[in-house]
């Protein structure tokens, strides 16, 4: 049974494949450009980021603008992994305290 429940498990996240933690953000940031017209006019460029903790700590990554639709669906994907993976954790302290009662029933 536990096998069977671990091969349903991978044949999901197989399917909820690409997979990614964090969140994305718009934010609008100055360029280099010395001589940028847009920037000399106090407006700033849009740009995406990725935002995700690393090692307690919060960081930032660009995202070029073709990577943010299949980064929002991987995050998206993520979610409903993280989602999964909390009612797996219920699920096994159930399955325990459910065997540990028809034990004790037995006796």
């Amino acid at each position: 049974m536990l096998k069977n429940r671990k091969q349903k498990f991978l044949e999901q996240v197989e399917k909820w494949w690409p997979l990614a933690k964090g969140s994305i953000a718009l934010v609008h940031k100055p360029c280099s450009n010395k001589n940028c017209q847009v920037c000399k006019n106090g407006k700033r460029h849009p740009s995406f980021i990725l935002e995700y903790m690393e090692d307690g700590k919060r960081r930032c990554m660009h995202v070029p603008k073709i990577m943010v639709e299949p980064l929002k669906k991987a995050i998206k994907n993520g979610r409903l992994l993280e989602k999964e993976l909390l009612r797996m954790g219920k699920e096994m302290i159930l399955e325990y305290r459910h065997e540990r009662d028809e034990a004790k029933n037995s006796k």
